[in-house]
């Protein structure tokens, strides 16, 4: 794969990872994912990292088109 062309981004589509435990003792919120269950599994069944970032689709989701090497 080359790459990800967004076509339309959604309603309100984010990129999110499980967000910053530990640090709110000097002020930064955790944020995060929503859904920090179904982040970490998607990645999981990826075979990614559990915290690597996600796309956070809410209401309508984004139009994306995959761009690929043709052989």
């Amino acid at each position: 794969m080359k790459g990800l062309e967004v076509i339309s981004s959604g309603l309100m589509t984010t990129i999110q990872d499980l967000g910053r435990r530990g640090w709110t003792q000097i002020g930064v919120p955790v944020s995060g994912a929503a859904d920090p269950f179904s982040a970490a599994l998607a990645n999981f069944l990826l075979g990614k990292d559990i915290n690597s970032p996600v796309l956070e689709c809410t209401l309508s989701g984004p139009k994306l088109k995959l761009l690929i090497d043709q052989q």
